[in-house]
């Protein structure tokens, strides 16, 4: 991970491109140090997973695992303003997340629901943003190495420059 995330760093910097790293706790994270010093427009994300978010995990959960990561987040001076979400977002948990100054949610969406243009940013509710994944790095595939997924990318890349759109590009550094 510390060198994926080295060779990620150098990347952006190199093409001046501020990204959003998504951490399970960026107060606790190893890697923090490494991105405040090379911040240049980079943001801290909390990375949310099925274990406290979504339905299964129950609002409450979401609800005081959210307020317990925010706070220490904000109490190391780290100014935590969006989801990094593994599984959707209920819309009956907005709420909660607006009330812990989050204004962001990126998050997956199924197959089934992806249309043919360009994703855009979306209001899910009460002023919450959603920023649905274009696509996400490593793929699926079974047959190349590392689930493969670059091919794909750069279409996704090159078709929303092409139509003038937005792309938001997933990339999970620990099963790159």
């Amino acid at each position: 991970l510390e060198s994926v995330a080295g060779q990620l760093m150098e990347l952006f910097a190199r093409n001046e491109m501020p990204v959003t790293w998504g951490m399970a706790d960026p107060a606790l994270s190893a890697a923090r140090a490494r991105i405040d010093v090379a911040r240049r427009g980079h943001e801290l994300a909390l990375l949310g997973d099925v274990t406290w978010v979504g339905r299964e995990a129950g609002r409450s959960r979401f609800a005081r695992e959210l307020s317990r990561r925010v706070a220490r987040a904000r109490g190391e001076g780290l100014p935590v303003r969006t989801l990094a979400l593994r599984t959707p977002l209920p819309v009956d948990h907005c709420d909660l997340a607006i009330k812990e100054g989050i204004i962001a949610a990126r998050q997956p969406m199924a197959e089934s629901e992806r249309p043919a243009r360009p994703l855009h940013p979306q209001t899910l509710r009460f002023g919450l943003w959603g920023f649905p994944i274009s696509i996400a790095l490593p793929g699926s595939s079974r047959w190349l190495p590392g689930g493969g997924g670059a091919r794909a990318a750069r279409y996704e890349i090159d078709k929303a420059i092409t139509q003038r759109g937005t792309i938001h590009l997933a990339i999970d550094a620990p099963h790159l």
